[in-house]
């Protein structure tokens, strides 16, 4: 019977060696991932020669988009439900992109990862 599910396991600090490595192929993956939104090249380097050391598999470079970062003035303390203004430019706080035409009112936009859920209102 042939296998239709492929299974990709993201490699890193934790998973570098090729005894570890040889483990995951012997379960079972048939491709790896190098996530470089982590790490730097000496480890991407790492991660490439240890899986081509255990196995002739798929390694899928998976790059990091741009990074948007938040910008303050000074420290501000937002309440739940309360209403800030957020610019593109000199504002109080601002983002260091701009992607205001890519947004429309009732857009979701998260920060630090996730943790922060703010919604678009005008």
């Amino acid at each position: 019977m042939l296998k239709k599910t492929k299974i990709v396991c993201t490699i890193g600090p934790s998973s570098l060696s090729t005894s570890l490595l040889e483990e995951m192929h012997q379960a079972g993956m048939d491709g790896s991932r190098i996530n470089t939104a982590y790490g730097d090249l000496d480890q991407y380097k790492m991660v490439v020669n240890n899986v081509r050391d255990v196995a002739d598999i798929p390694i899928i470079v998976d790059i990091k988009g741009p990074e948007i970062r938040l910008r303050a003035r000074r420290r501000k303390v937002v309440k739940k439900g309360e209403v800030v203004e957020v610019g593109f430019g000199h504002e109080e706080i601002s983002f260091n992109h701009r992607f205001y035409d890519k947004m429309c009112v009732g857009d979701y936009v998260y920060i630090d990862n996730g943790k922060v859920k703010t919604r678009v209102v005008e």
